[in-house]
């Protein structure tokens, strides 16, 4: 294997370590945070901390923020689950002990390939 090839092997380990640091972190804050405010304000602390975050990285970028493609039935459709997904995520871990929605986090991917 070449050295160019290692080290995009490495980066990309080095990134899954972040996204999974980063995702712990997230898990964190929503568990802090719906202590002291009603998970509904959760969840618009996110979504904002998240829009800014992509705006951000868009524009560093040079990327396009709005597209016509969004307005497709389909893209629609998955954002409304995504959304019900993240009210669902959100209140999990308010309501529960970190380690069980963490556990129920990992074991998804099993249950969706069954």
């Amino acid at each position: 294997m070449d050295q160019r090839k290692i080290m995009e092997n490495l980066r990309g380990i080095l990134f899954m370590i972040l996204a999974m640091a980063g995702f712990a972190f997230e898990d964190l804050f929503i568990k802090m945070l719906s202590a002291y405010f009603p998970i509904s304000e959760v969840i618009i602390i996110l979504g904002f901390t998240g829009s800014i975050v992509f705006l951000i990285i868009a524009l560093f970028q040079k990327a396009p923020i709005f597209h016509k493609d969004l307005l497709n039935k389909h893209v629609i459709i998955r954002t409304i689950c995504e959304l019900l997904g993240a009210v669902f995520f959100v209140t999990a871990i308010a309501l529960t002990p970190l380690s069980s929605a963490s556990a129920i986090l990992q074991i998804t991917p099993l249950l969706v390939t069954i």
